[in-house]
């Protein structure tokens, strides 16, 4: 590529929903007129997962795959031919600027996401094909926002109610008492930085002193279905916890301000029935714990995190400020930054300092990003309600 000084591929913007337009050029700066059959550019989606299991004393590598997009446009040479049907022509000295246009499909996509097992990419290749040398190839990786949800469906915000009922039967000849949990999730779907809408009544008519905690947990799934194998691994995280609370004993608690300490991270969004090979679902987990207690009781109530906050169609106009920022880096999907996207000393090991695969002086060249209410314009927003009632 000594003839090429200048190789780019320019986009509009780097955040992409399905069904919108992909607007971008090719940018070629060649120091000599070069012979060129035809330059391609490629658009593909792809999910990918990949890890190493056991059978039979064998450890070997076990990998899944579902494409979403491939399709490709060119820029130069004819469009009806293949690159072997087409006569070389002459690309002049100087600077290039070859315009393309994409169409992401109106279908519900996955977001863009990366983790050491599995990912899902977006990305853009070109190819200048030349007849007497290898043909040079760019990449552009960029991010697409999905999937589409429609934040005031019905079952989205309807109050959700679980509840628990324990007869406990305490160690050391302490005396029994019922012990139930009553749990109120407001709406079920939920941006980044939005907080929790979630209330929660406990009766403790023991004699003994509980904890309750609340936890929200991601649950991210990768599967690989073929003939001849189907195999699932889990992942868990804890993403976000509640202090501890005391429950005293012989008392009655009504806990309406725990969305205050539940306010959401950076995280992917929900993933159900849009990829094959790739899921992610969170569950908004509350527990009572004690020493003396001879099970521990939880409830679990099921949220959804989406791609875009109920409250941009309200009549009240009250929209927050959007942004767009990487998963935080407790979570999958922001935990890990592969190699290829990393400029400097790479380390890909198990090291726990390194589990990222980056080091102090790595720049890091893509990173999946989601949809997130800025901090600032959400406590704006609440306040303007509290004046309100």
């Amino acid at each position: 590529m000594d003839y090429i000084d200048k190789y780019d591929i320019e986009l509009d913007k780097e955040h992409y929903r399905a069904g919108e337009i992909i607007n971008g050029r090719v940018a070629l700066e060649t120091n000599e007129s070069i012979k060129v059959t035809c330059i391609q550019v490629h658009l593909r989606g792809r999910a990918h997962v990949e890890w190493r299991v056991t059978r039979c004393g064998e450890r070997r590598t076990v990998k899944g795959d579902q494409s979403f997009i491939d399709e490709k446009v060119v820029v130069w040479g004819s469009q009806d031919l293949s690159p072997e049907e087409c006569t070389p022509t002459l690309l002049p000295k100087g600077n290039h600027r070859l315009p393309f246009k994409f169409q992401l499909p109106k279908i519900s996509l996955p977001c863009s996401f990366e983790s050491r097992i599995g990912t899902i990419r977006y990305y853009l290749r070109v190819v200048i094909d030349t007849p007497y040398a290898s043909p040079p190839q760019g990449l552009k990786y960029f991010n697409v926002i999905g999937p589409s949800i429609d934040c005031l469906d019905d079952q989205y915000t309807t109050p959700l109610y679980r509840s628990r009922h324990l007869q406990t039967n305490f160690f050391q000849c302490c005396k029994a008492g019922s012990i139930s949990i009553e749990a109120c999730l407001e709406k079920r779907a939920y941006c980044c930085h939005e907080k929790i809408k979630l209330m929660c009544e406990i009766q403790n008519e023991s004699d003994n002193e509980l904890i309750f905690y609340c936890q929200l947990i991601q649950v991210v799934q990768f599967r690989i279905n073929r003939s001849e194998i189907a195999i699932t691994k889990e992942i868990r995280h804890c993403i976000l916890e509640h202090s501890n609370q005391l429950i005293s004993r012989r008392t009655y608690a009504s806990l309406s301000e725990l969305s205050e300490g539940l306010q959401l991270p950076v995280v992917p969004p929900t993933l159900t029935n849009v990829c094959k090979v790739t899921e992610i679902n969170y569950i908004l987990k509350m527990g009572l714990c004690g020493d003396r207690l001879s099970e521990e009781m939880t409830v679990e109530l099921p949220i959804i995190i989406t791609s875009e906050p109920s409250s941009h169609r309200t009549i009240n106009n009250d929209i927050p400020v959007l942004d767009y920022k990487p998963a935080d880096n407790h979570v999958e999907g922001g935990i890990y930054v592969s190699p290829e996207f990393l400029l400097g000393q790479v380390y890909d090991g198990e090291h726990e300092e390194r589990q990222t695969g980056e080091t102090k002086d790595s720049i890091i060249l893509f990173r999946p990003s989601y949809v997130c209410i800025v901090k600032s314009s959400l406590s704006l927003t609440e306040d303007e309600q509290s004046v309100k009632t």
